[in-house]
């Protein structure tokens, strides 16, 4: 559900947050409507199975832009079904 269910103590530093006000919120706060465009076409591509990083641009609470790497890989369960997607 494109919801955030890890976090450590550095990422919620760094886009200004505190790790239970990150826990369960939608990853679509920490961009803008570009950056949505963009998640969402990397989540496609997780789901197919495609990994890759790339640098992309993050808002942080205050409104600021922070850029960082971000990487990608789907989650799968047992049988291989694709289950979810890790972002880190």
């Amino acid at each position: 559900d494109q919801r955030v269910a890890f976090v450590n103590d550095r990422l919620a530093e760094m886009f200004g947050y505190t790790v239970e006000e990150m826990l369960g919120a939608s990853i679509f706060i920490f961009t803008d409507e570009a950056g949505r465009t963009e998640m969402e076409h990397r989540i496609q591509l997780t789901h197919q199975g495609i990994r890759g990083a790339r640098e992309a641009r993050y808002r942080r609470k205050d409104g600021s832009t922070v850029w960082a790497i971000a990487s990608s890989a789907s989650l799968v369960d047992a049988e291989g079904r694709d289950i979810g997607g890790l972002r880190a």
